[in-house]
């Protein structure tokens, strides 16, 4: 590899092409320096004839900083950070032609890096625009004027269709971590299974700071060391998020003592030990401390899974109980009650229960994990500082209208 590239103003529109290089080989770190320069110079650059492998264009981009995940295009099989972008008859785009857009991110990437396979018939411009660049250019007066407004750039107004029938499934939890990393949280996520915490935590860094702790929330001495390990490394916690549990479904004449018990200590007593331990560790000692209990939607009781609905009822009343036991700590709780999620918590459930379900909720489709993860956020946040003691239903208005249960004849 040469020691020095040669860079080609194009035009100012249209940035710069570089030459003498082979980006399928490492970069060194001289290269990559002229590389940034070049890219911070002329915002666009581009290279002609580089053959890369998926695994190649990885690489490549690594090298500017971590990698963002689109959360509505499809991506290249086991590289879920390389969007596909095509608009063909056979895979016509459902946006705006031949476009990508990621600054609807609260941290948007600095850039996207795109790998050309086809060019379209006509057109071919590269459009881009600086922020930076625009609001240098505005007046004093302007400048004043903006520096104290905020933007909101919500990217569900351009992905309705996809967002209600999100590709694959993704659960809760690690939606709602994916959430808090975009605000600039440092995140630690923990459950019983290992593996799955680490490829959730890989997938997860791309978008901010996390890391993982194990945990079987039915062992008061594993969540003691929890939160002494927090207290270590962090050395203080601001939000706790109760999202673990499970359950299966059965009729309640059929469910064992066994199984009962498991979903009881699952679903209940492990949000209490964990909730209770965050609080006497960190929350009324700091005199400052948020909970959310992610639950589920009992406001007409739980055919079919009569341990779970227990077990959900016991910790909504024990969000009420805390939040007037730890308000004067300055302790707020609340619980979000989703109804059917499209997630990968559906899978448990039987194929004729979920058979048409859609039609029996008002809103005619099933929830989404991001739009629980939005509500989730909402009430960590200031927005939501005078709101404690709330279960928040997020159901397409279910509790309000439809049957989900199927009353056998007699």
């Amino acid at each position: 590899m040469p020691t020095h590239i040669q860079i080609n103003k194009i035009a100012h529109a249209l940035g710069a092409e570089i030459s003498g290089i082979d980006l399928r080989q490492p970069l060194t770190d001289e290269i990559f320096e002229e590389l940034h320069a070049a890219l911070c110079e002329h915002f666009v650059i581009f290279f002609r004839d580089q053959n890369l492998t998926p695994a190649q264009h990885k690489q490549f981009a690594l090298r500017f900083g971590a990698l963002q995940t689109h959360p509505a295009y499809p991506t290249v099989e086991g590289f879920p950070e390389i969007t596909i972008l095509e608009n063909d008859k056979d895979n016509p785009s459902k946006i705006e032609k031949w476009h990508i857009d990621m600054t609807f991110r609260k941290r948007p990437p600095l850039g996207s890096i795109l790998h050309a396979k086809s060019v379209p018939a006509v057109g071919g411009d590269t459009m881009w625009a600086s922020m930076y660049a625009a609001y240098k250019g505005l007046s004093d007066a302007m400048q004043h004027f903006l520096s104290g407004l905020t933007a909101i750039h919500d990217f569900a107004f351009g992905f309705q269709e996809s967002l209600a029938e999100p590709g694959g499934g993704s659960g809760i939890g690690f939606t709602i971590a994916k959430e808090f990393l975009e605000t600039g949280a440092h995140i630690i996520i923990a459950s019983r299974d290992e593996e799955r915490l680490k490829k959730a935590c890989d997938e997860l860094s791309a978008f901010g700071s996390c890391r993982y702790l194990v945990l079987d929330i039915r062992e008061t001495e594993q969540i003691k060391s929890l939160f002494e390990n927090i207290a270590e490394h962090e050395g203080r916690l601001d939000i706790l998020i109760n999202n673990a549990g499970g359950q299966f479904p059965s009729s309640a004449e059929d469910i064992s003592v066994n199984g009962w018990n498991a979903v009881i200590n699952n679903n209940l007593n492990g949000t209490w030990f964990v909730t209770q331990q965050a609080a006497k560790q960190f929350f009324l000692q700091q005199k400052n401390g948020i909970i959310v209990n992610i639950i589920a939607n009992i406001f007409r009781g739980f055919p079919g899974m009569a341990h779970t609905g227990a077990a959900r009822a016991g910790v909504s009343n024990l969000t009420k109980t805390l939040a007037v036991e730890w308000a004067h700590k300055n302790v707020r709780i609340n619980a979000v009650a989703p109804g059917i999620i499209k997630s990968t918590g559906l899978d448990q459930y039987p194929p004729e229960f979920l058979k048409g379900i859609s039609s029996k909720i008002p809103m005619k489709r099933l929830g989404t994990t991001t739009e629980v993860a939005h509500l989730t956020l909402f009430l960590a946040s200031d927005m939501a500082k005078y709101i404690t003691g709330e279960t928040v239903y997020i159901d397409g208005g279910s509790r309000l209208w439809g049957d989900m249960w199927e009353i056998p004849d007699v």
